[in-house]
C-alpha cells in the first residue's frame, strides 16, 4: 500500500534568495522501482511544492533514466514555478539501471547549457540530486573512470552533488565515483523510505537555495538514522 507524503515543517523565510538556483533530479525509473511508484510520485510533488512555495529565481531540469531510455528529459531549464507536478504517465518503471550513463549524459547536458547560457540566464549554484534503489547494471556509454572525473570537475566548479539510495552498495559505489561521502545517504528501502528522503532532500535544497554560493549540503547521523527508521 501506498505510504501518503507527509507535510514538512520546513517554512521558507519571507525574503528572496540573493542568488539564481538551478536543480538537476536524476532519478531512476528502473522496473525495482515499480513497487514504489506513488510513493516516487508522492514525494517529489511534496519536493516541489515546497520548493515552489520559496521565492526567488530558480530552475529545474528533470531527468529520468532506465534501459529503454537512459536520457529522459522530463523538464529542460523549466522556471521552478512552472513545473508541473509528478503522476503516473510521466513516470513508470520499467527496465534496468544504466546509471553511468546516466550520469554521464546528465552532467555534460546540464554543463553544455550552462556554459552556453546568457549571463542573465546563467544560475549562481547548481544541485545536482541522483535517486535510485540500486547499482550500476547496464551502462555502455560511460565509465567509471569517465563519470568520477565529470563530477569531480564540476565539483571543482562548484556545483553540489547529492545522492540518495536505499542500497547501501549503491551509496557506497556513489562515494567513490566523487560524490562527497556527507553529501550520500541511505534511505529505507520502502514507501515510508521514499517519502522520508524526499522530505529531507527539501528541507536540505530549501537550506542552499535560501544561503550563501559557499552552502555545503551534508546529511547528519541523525539525518542518518531518521531516514533508515521504518515510521
Amino acid at each position: 500500500m501506498s505510504t501518503q507524503p507527509n507535510q514538512t515543517n520546513s517554512q521558507p523565510t519571507t525574503s528572496q534568495p540573493a542568488e539564481s538556483t538551478h536543480l538537476v533530479l536524476l532519478l531512476d525509473r528502473s522496473g525495482s522501482m515499480a513497487s514504489v511508484r506513488q510513493d516516487v510520485i508522492g514525494g517529489w510533488n511534496e519536493y516541489l511544492r515546497i520548493q515552489q512555495s520559496l521565492p526567488g529565481k530558480a530552475t529545474l531540469t528533470q531527468i529520468q533514466f532506465d534501459t529503454q531510455n537512459a536520457f529522459e528529459v522530463i523538464h529542460h531549464f523549466k522556471a521552478l514555478a512552472e513545473v508541473p507536478p509528478l503522476n503516473e504517465q510521466t513516470y513508470s518503471p520499467r527496465g534496468g539501471t544504466p546509471l553511468l550513463d546516466a550520469l554521464g549524459k546528465a552532467i555534460t547536458s546540464t554543463a553544455l547549457d550552462i556554459a552556453s547560457a546568457s549571463p542573465d540566464t546563467r544560475p549562481d549554484k547548481v544541485l545536482f540530486v541522483c535517486m535510485t534503489d540500486g547499482q550500476e547494471n547496464s551502462s555502455s556509454q560511460f565509465n567509471k573512470a569517465e563519470v568520477t572525473q565529470l563530477i569531480e570537475r564540476m565539483q571543482g566548479g562548484g556545483w553540489q552533488f547529492v545522492f540518495l539510495s536505499s542500497d547501501l552498495k549503491a551509496v557506497n559505489d556513489a562515494a567513490q565515483l566523487g560524490f562527497k561521502k556527507d553529501s550520500t545517504i541511505q534511505f529505507a528501502d520502502s514507501g515510508v523510505g521514499v517519502i522520508k528522503s524526499m522530505n529531507l532532500m527539501a528541507e536540505k535544497t530549501l537550506a542552499y537555495r535560501q544561503e550563501g554560493i559557499n552552502r555545503k549540503i551534508s546529511f547528519s547521523i541523525k539525518d542518518r538514522k531518521k531516514l533508515m527508521e521504518e515510521e
